[in-house]
């Protein structure tokens, strides 16, 4: 069980373009996941937030690469507890632990695709596209160049675009699953050390491999409730995620079809779903963590591989329950 928290500065620093230095400003995005002392990480992390709002930052700090920054920022927070980084960046995400630098390369890439092996009148089975999200999550080396591998990971994404999966060789049957392992193995090698891939088909499910036995999938819904606020009401968008482990059916290619993970939660997601929170969670203030434990001892007696349930709620809180 952890939490997340996201937060955005707007700031200047200076950089180099084409091989001229230059002032540039942007928005930086960046987030931090604990397990512990959650209302400490979150105090302190505002402060630092406001502190760089607003700033130059070469007036601050010697080095404010990306790299630079949040290294700082771990420095600042290392004494409340164990925690992870996580900064936005026009590639993806660059993550840090403390101990290791992971990189989060993106791209979306646009490709024809139908499943052979789905039952008869399933959508699916029909020759259709999407623009498939994927995520490539790397560990850094110790002295690597993080714009080469970036670089790297990209060319090597870029001939997929515009194809029809079924026509690659390991691709016959390329469901989300099929295809993030059919990547990780494709180009994981010493210099693009590969941690895990990740493909989105659409906004609401994705599949992710790591190199074990189990694939990880999961499915979000949205949710726009009424909540108890000071006495009164209030109300709020939440995003719920379902996420599941597990082996995958050989034939299938998944380990469920995300429409029945949507059938399965059809009728406790309509007891959510434009309704109060208070009176169903029993809480006089809303508490994400208690719709997420909520919804968990619900769906996991249907889908006895439901791993964790996640939500996205206020104050770009995010709560994951995990009860092991």
């Amino acid at each position: 069980m952890f939490k997340k928290y996201e937060f955005s500065f707007d700031a200047a620093r200076k950089c180099e373009i084409n091989g001229r230095e230059v002032h540039h400003g942007k928005s930086f995005v960046w987030g931090i996941q604990c397990n512990s002392n959650y209302d400490e990480f979150q105090k302190k992390c505002i402060s630092i937030n406001n502190l760089l709002h607003n700033s130059y930052l070469n007036s601050m700090y010697l080095e404010c690469d990306d790299q630079s920054l949040l290294n700082t920022i771990y420095q600042e927070l290392k004494n409340i507890g164990e925690h992870t980084l996580k900064l936005k960046t026009s590639y993806g995400f660059l993550l840090f632990d403390g101990t290791y630098w992971k990189v989060q390369v993106d791209k979306v890439i646009s490709c024809a695709h139908f499943l052979p092996n789905v039952e008869k009148g399933h959508k699916c089975g029909s020759l259709h596209g999407h623009d498939f999200a994927i995520s490539v999550l790397l560990l850094l080396a110790p002295k690597g160049s993080l714009d080469d591998l970036v670089t790297t990971v990209l060319e090597k994404l870029s001939p997929l675009e515009n194809t029809l999966l079924n026509d690659i060789k390991g691709l016959e049957n390329p469901t989300s699953e099929i295809f993030s392992k059919w990547i990780y193995y494709k180009h994981k090698s010493k210099i693009i050390n590969i941690l895990e891939v990740t493909i989105l088909e659409t906004k609401t499910a994705g599949s992710t491999f790591d190199g074990s036995k189990q694939w990880k999938s999961h499915k979000n819904f949205d949710m726009e409730c009424a909540i108890p606020f000071n006495g009164g009401y209030s109300g709020h968008s939440y995003q719920v995620t379902l996420g599941i482990a597990g082996d995958i059916n050989l034939d299938a290619g998944w380990s469920i079809d995300f429409s029945v993970i949507k059938a399965l939660f059809k009728e406790d997601y309509k007891i959510i779903d434009h309704h109060e929170l208070g009176e169903l969670l029993d809480c006089k203030e809303m508490d994400c963590f208690k719709l997420a434990k909520f919804v968990f001892d619900k769906m996991k007696p249907k889908i006895n591989i439901l791993t964790y349930v996640e939500v996205k709620g206020l104050n770009n809180e995010t709560w994951n329950y995990k009860p092991w």
